[in-house]
């Protein structure tokens, strides 16, 4: 992806600007004729390395753009901090001239970037059928296996009800429907069936709720970068009813996607590379052998 090649540009271009801003401050000072700001270049140093680490980090389509918007806004703040070195009395004036050109032209870039992949993480969460409202909830994880072998996994009937308990009960009811079971205060509790809409083997499986809750979700498998297996993408939306709810109900629309995202992907990462979820209840058939 042209996106994703043009951030991994920018994180190195990131790491070598704030390696130079860190070690040598005075030095860039003096070709800016802002020796005064010595401390503030070494700090903007700092941030552009760690703009730089986080660039290099994050693979897969769209996945850098918080970081590369994080370049934009620091590139504001670079722009601000030159243009103090544009008074008339500064013998580095044209240099600053000149710097300044450089960032607005690197400004440029950095937002090009950053909207091309805005726009590919917007279309991978429309390509998963899933809206992109605030309620949605994504998150993603390499395993090292591969898409077919990952797949494979996830459609065993004994999977899900695995990964959701404690945070819900899941009911296979047949090969393409789930009945899901949510616990809520006071006894009460939040319960939908979801129907499978989409089965690409090895790419996606998506499901969406055809009654009570309104409910919907999709796991992707995507080949991870450099041959270190699979990027599973697990996202999961759960919709609050119209009405005025109570805040224990409305605290579980706002946590269970989160919550149950993260520690499911956890979960199929161990079951799928090692065959086992670990756990710290205790076994049914653990005794004491004092007995």
């Amino acid at each position: 992806m042209k996106g994703q090649k043009l951030a991994m540009g920018l994180g190195w271009f990131s790491l070598g600007l704030g390696l130079y801003e860190v070690v040598a401050p005075r030095h860039l000072g003096r070709i800016l004729g802002m020796e005064d700001r010595a401390g503030l270049l070494r700090l903007y140093g700092l941030r552009e390395i760690g703009t730089g680490i986080g660039l290099l980090s994050q693979r897969g389509p769209g996945k850098p753009a918080p970081w590369v918007w994080g370049r934009v806004a620091g590139d504001g703040l670079d722009l601000a901090t030159l243009s103090t070195g544009l008074v008339r009395d500064n013998p580095q004036r044209e240099n600053v001239v000149a710097a300044l050109a450089a960032v607005a032209g690197i400004t440029l870039v950095d937002i090009l970037c950053a909207q091309v992949l805005s726009e590919q993480q917007r279309e991978r969460q429309e390509a998963a059928g899933v809206s992109t409202d605030p309620g949605t909830v994504e998150r993603s994880l390499t395993i090292g296996k591969s898409a077919d072998e990952l797949y494979q996994v996830w459609r065993d009937p004994q999977t899900l009800p695995r990964l959701m308990a404690d945070y819900a009960d899941v009911t296979i009811l047949d090969d393409a429907r789930v009945h899901w079971r949510v616990p809520a205060p006071l006894g009460r509790s939040l319960e939908w069936d979801a129907h499978m809409v989409e089965d690409q083997p090895g790419k996606l499986v998506r499901w969406q709720s055809v009654n009570g809750i309104a409910s919907e979700g999709s796991v992707r498998f995507h080949p991870a970068p450099g041959d270190r297996g699979t990027e599973v993408t697990l996202l999961l939306r759960l919709d609050p009813p119209g009405g005025t709810l109570g805040d224990g109900i409305a605290k579980i629309f706002d946590s269970f996607p989160k919550v149950a995202a993260a520690k499911a992907l956890r979960r199929f990462k161990s079951l799928a590379e090692t065959g086992e979820i670990p756990t710290t209840r205790p076994q049914p058939a653990a005794r004491d052998d004092k007995d």
